[in-house]
């Protein structure tokens, strides 16, 4: 941060990759609130919040994309690049994916959804090339964190930790039903429901299957 703070410049400029400082931040050190705060201060911080990676694959995104997918609970680092660049959340990579896509697929928080649904309603009406919706992802994915199974952000796999886990997936299951509850009958492009989505995730329980059902 001391580079950053003798040069304010130097996080909007790019490598021979295609990404700034900015992405490589919410790509590895998403937990890191006060960095990325500073990252994103003054006129060339949010210029690097806004900086679309161009590269061969993965064209089309921006650091948020990157925080969502690595660091999807991190709700206090989410509103940081949120506030630097509000529009990220409406952007789509190449594929079609947006930040919510992102933090749906990667044992995201219901804050971190209620964050990004706050900014843009819409993202739970978006569908990806394949056309899956974020409830899609999020079927497939829940119940990993608590097995711990997930990639880093594990919070244990005791009984107490594992029950608080599964309501966190229930909480943020009935956001992303409630942002939009004709998902539940949405089929991708290979005809996948949510549901079917759910059933053939190992992890989910019969209490997430209940609410899915419950909720139709």
């Amino acid at each position: 941060m001391q580079c950053l703070q003798r040069d304010p410049d130097a996080v909007q400029q790019i490598d021979e990759t295609g990404f700034n400082c900015l992405h490589y931040l919410a790509r590895y050190h998403g937990r890191k609130t006060k960095v990325l705060s500073t990252a994103c201060s003054g006129s060339a911080g949010r210029a690097a919040a806004r900086a679309v990676y161009k590269g061969k694959t993965g064209s089309g995104l921006l650091p948020l994309h990157l925080l969502c997918r690595y660091h999807a609970r991190e709700e206090a680092s989410v509103k940081v690049l949120v506030s630097a660049y509000p529009e990220a959340v409406k952007s789509r990579d190449d594929q079609g994916c947006s930040c919510l896509h992102f933090a749906a697929a990667n044992f995201c928080s219901a804050h971190v959804l209620s964050i990004l649904l706050e900014h843009h309603a819409a993202g739970a009406h978006e569908t990806d090339v394949a056309g899956y919706l974020p409830l899609h992802y999020f079927a497939l994915r829940c119940g990993l964190v608590h097995h711990g199974t997930g990639d880093g952000n594990s919070l244990g796999t005791n009984a107490s930790q594992r029950e608080q886990a599964e309501q966190d997936d229930l909480l943020a299951l009935r956001v992303l039903i409630e942002a939009n509850k004709d998902a539940l009958m949405a089929t991708t492009r290979s005809g996948l429901l949510p549901l079917d989505c759910l059933g053939s995730n190992d992890n989910a329980t019969d209490k997430m299957l209940r609410l899915m059902l419950d909720m139709q």
